[in-house]
């Protein structure tokens, strides 16, 4: 009696999963990629509360860690704070796939400041995939080594960091990271 009432249970079920494999209106198949890819969920274990474009909030207690390209609110002692936001890497395509490094430029633009906050090359630095430091130095345009209330600046860092994945990172104090930008080298 137990088999076929298996049987009856399980019949339905396995057909049911063989009954659209020669369909084509709904099924996968038939969806572009990005139409895959849209209609899946994030996976559990990236945030789901904030859109990819918010921007983060950081402090020596908490950093942030965004993506390329998006802006982070930083709190540094005291009342001081203002948002930074870094684009980049940005670097000469090359066709030869032997390449295993390159001057890479990342632009840092400066908004929101309250304050009176230095600022110098030393607080930045890469930290690619192996766990190396790479210094980087001021590229294009100046480099205020301080900003106050009210103001804004953009600038250019400048380093030579290994293809492969990185952290554009900034504290202030020279120590203590605030904020981090994520980012993929592909220089090929």
């Amino acid at each position: 009696m137990k088999s076929r009432v298996f049987a009856i249970i399980a019949l339905p079920v396995l057909l049911a999963g063989c009954g659209g494999a020669g369909q084509s209106g709904n099924s996968a198949t038939s969806l572009s990629a990005a139409e895959q890819l849209a209609s899946q969920g994030a996976p559990s274990y990236l945030p789901s509360t904030s859109p990819a474009s918010a921007t983060l909030d950081g402090s020596a207690k908490e950093p942030a860690l965004t993506m390329q390209g998006l802006a982070v609110r930083v709190r540094l002692e005291g009342s001081d704070r203002l948002t930074m936001k870094v684009s980049g890497p940005f670097t000469t395509v090359t066709d030869d796939p032997s390449v295993e490094a390159a001057d890479c430029t990342w632009t840092v633009e400066i908004s929101d400041v309250h304050g009176t906050i230095p600022l110098s090359t030393a607080q930045f630095n890469v930290q690619d995939a192996r766990g190396t430091y790479h210094t980087l130095s001021a590229g294009t345009g100046d480099m205020p080594t301080r900003i106050t209330d009210g103001h804004t600046a953009t600038f250019k860092l400048h380093g030579t960091v290994p293809s492969g994945d990185g952290m554009l990172r900034w504290a202030p104090d020279g120590t203590h990271v605030v904020a981090l930008w994520d980012y993929i080298g592909e220089f090929d």
